[in-house]
């Protein structure tokens, strides 16, 4: 059932805190039910705040924050220590593949095209 405006608002910003704060995306095992628990809710209404109320889904949602963690990690220099597979890893990224669909889906290009851009 979906949420009421009040509701998916209060769990919007709850997550929103917890992603800032606690960044369990970092966390390359992180599962839906594990955010959830975090954030104080069950799996079903934090899956359906995200599917119908920010029109995303768990995937999507966790990968932009582990991509922008992956920027972040750019501009702080931190390529010249990891490889990018290391970088990333350290961002939350289980593989290769996963990690080199999210960023392209996320900004358009391969890691490579944009650390050259």
């Amino acid at each position: 059932q979906p949420l009421n405006e009040k509701e998916a608002g209060k769990l919007q910003d709850r997550l929103q805190e917890v992603m800032n704060q606690i960044q369990p995306y970092l966390n390359i095992d992180l599962s839906l039910s594990d955010l959830a628990l975090a954030v104080h809710t069950t799996d079903k209404k934090l899956s359906t705040l995200l599917n119908q109320n920010m029109h995303t889904n768990f995937y999507d949602y966790i990968n932009s924050y582990r991509t922008a963690a992956f920027k972040k990690g750019l501009a702080e220099g931190k390529l010249e220590q990891l490889s990018i597979l290391g970088l990333a890893r350290q961002c939350g990224f289980k593989s290769k593949s996963s990690f080199y669909r999210a960023f392209n889906k996320e900004t358009g290009m391969s890691p490579s095209q944009y650390i050259e851009s």
